[in-house]
Order: structure tokens, then C-alpha cells, then sequence
């Protein structure tokens, strides 16, 4: 039991309806802590979609015998939730999770039968996650399963703008200093998802090993380079993508100097001199004073010469 209770959590990953594993790994995780429950589980997740499609609790809510609130802004989905999930078990809220009252996670929770001491929340918003994580004060639950943006490094610390016309999504640094200053450790990380167990458990899913996010995490595939070459061309260590667009930026798009301007500036006519001088005028107010400094500088030497 000792020796199992130690094997890495990523070795548990499977999928049943989840994307990267998380069905696994959570299971695992709750299965160490069962001697700790003795009691109905409970689970909420948001955006649950139709509760089943790319789901972190329906294995948990269909195999595990789970009592559940799932929320859905999509009144559509909503509907759907009830008819692919058990009804005497499962809540559907249709509402949007947000940062203020009456739409914060725990004022929509207060009106479910849902308890304060909850088992797992799942975060999947797209967008706002880590902000909606900082909400939360009255259900704290065991365990919380939380989106991040899987193309930021480890070492990125990015939090999207409290914007709900953002959808740039938060670093997994940046939600991990959140969740651990809100008392949390980091037990698992998948593609796209932090599972992170409540201190007080902590000990019952990990024993004494406290993972780092790089030790949990491989970021190699997120890491892109950007960098310049003399002539101010961009250049990138490897192709830039847009995964959820599917899109491959050609390394012509990315650049900020026209092509006439991508010239060693040791090289520049007189011409090009002057026309860098226009375009910082109109591009960065800063840049065009430093080249301004620069020439007047030079003018006046040649007048003293």
C-alpha cells in the first residue's frame, strides 16, 4: 500500500470522458483519500458543458455513484445535462460562473444542496479560471482541477485581464501561486490542467512528496524562442502556432520593421536613415526620440568639427 500510495500520479492517466488523463488521475487521487470520506462525494464542475463531453466528473458521477452541480451557461446544454446524467443525483445550474455577487461560485452553490466540504471542483472556463479560483471562499473543496494555458513555460507568469472579452487564459505558474496562497499543493499536472489537493489531504495523496511544477511538467513543446537578427528581422526557434485555431504564422507575418527598413543599420542610405526616423515617429514616440537624440547629436558634432 505505502509503495503504491508514492507512484507518480501521471502513471494513474486514462481516459473515460476526460481529455489528457484526468479521469485517471483523479480516481487514483480519491481512492487514496477514501478512508478520509465515509460519506456522499460531491463534485462540481463549470463550464460542464453537456456533462459529458470532455468531462473531469462524469466517470465519477456515472461509475462512482457522485451527487453533483454542474453549471452551464448554454440553457440548451443544461437540458442535455439531465438527460445523459442521473437527475436524482445531479444539479444543473444555467448561469455563467462570475467574480461578483449573485453570479460568484459560492452565492450560485448556496442555493444547491451542495455541502461547504466539497470533494472536487473542476475549473474550465476558457478564459477567467484563476480569477473565478480567487472567488471562492466558503466551498473549499479536497481537491481542485483547474485550466491553464498549456503553450505559456513553467516559468511564464502570465494572469489574464479580468476581461470577459479576453480569452487568453492564465499561466500555470501564475494559478499555482494562486491555489497555494488559497492553501493548496500541487498533487498532478496534465496537458491542460493543475490538480491540486487541499493541505490538510495533502499528505494522504502524496504522502511526504511535494512536486515541483517543472518536476510534474514538460513544457518543452510550449517553448518558442523569439529573437532578432542585425537587420531587425524576427526569427523564432520553431514555427509559432496557434493550436486552437490551428494556424501555423508564417514568420513573415510577425514583423514589426517593413522590409525596406531590415537592413544592418552599419549599411542604411541616407534614404533609409530618414525613413526609420518616419516610421518610429509612428510606431514608438519613444524610439523616434532616442533616433532624434542620435542625429542631432551627430549634426552638432559635425558643426563643432
Amino acid at each position: 500500500m505505502g509503495e503504491r500510495l508514492h507512484r507518480p500520479l501521471a502513471e494513474f492517466a486514462a481516459d473515460v470522458h476526460s481529455q489528457h488523463g484526468e479521469d485517471g488521475i483523479l480516481a487514483e487521487v480519491f481512492r487514496r483519500l477514501e478512508p478520509g470520506l465515509g460519506r456522499e462525494r460531491w463534485c462540481v464542475e463549470f463550464g460542464a458543458w453537456d456533462g459529458l463531453h470532455l468531462s473531469n466528473t462524469a466517470r465519477l458521477i456515472l461509475e462512482s455513484g457522485w451527487h453533483a452541480v454542474l453549471i452551464e451557461p448554454v440553457r440548451e446544454r443544461c437540458e442535455e445535462i439531465l438527460r445523459n446524467l442521473p437527475s436524482d443525483r445531479v444539479t444543473a445550474v444555467c448561469s455563467a460562473v462570475g467574480l461578483d455577487a449573485p453570479d460568484r461560485l459560492d452565492d450560485l452553490l448556496a442555493a444547491t444542496p451542495a455541502p461547504v466540504d466539497l470533494d472536487l471542483v473542476s475549473i474550465d472556463i476558457d478564459g477567467d479560471d484563476l480569477h473565478v479560483l480567487r472567488t471562492i471562499d466558503r466551498y473549499r473543496a479536497k481537491v481542485v482541477c483547474i485550466e491553464f494555458n498549456p503553450t505559456m513555460p513553467n516559468e511564464v507568469r502570465y494572469v489574464q485581464p479580468v476581461d470577459r472579452r479576453s480569452a487568453h487564459g492564465s499561466s500555470a505558474a501564475s494559478t499555482l501561486e494562486v491555489a497555494e496562497r488559497m492553501g493548496y499543493v500541487l498533487a498532478a499536472v496534465t496537458e491542460t490542467n493543475l490538480v491540486v489537493v487541499r493541505d490538510d489531504v495533502a499528505d494522504l495523496v502524496l504522502g511526504s512528496d511535494r512536486p515541483s511544477l517543472a518536476a510534474l511538467r514538460d513544457d518543452s513543446t510550449s517553448r518558442c524562442l523569439l529573437f532578432s537578427g542585425y537587420d531587425g528581422t524576427l526569427l523564432t526557434s520553431t514555427p509559432v502556432r496557434l493550436p486552437w485555431h490551428d494556424v501555423t504564422v508564417r514568420s513573415q507575418d510577425l514583423q514589426v520593421l517593413p522590409r525596406v527598413l531590415r537592413r544592418f543599420p552599419g549599411v542604411w542610405s541616407r534614404a533609409q536613415r530618414l525613413a526609420m526616423g518616419g516610421w518610429t515617429l509612428t510606431h514608438d514616440r519613444e524610439a523616434f526620440r532616442r533616433w532624434f537624440a542620435v542625429r542631432w547629436s551627430a549634426r552638432t558634432a559635425r558643426r563643432r568639427g
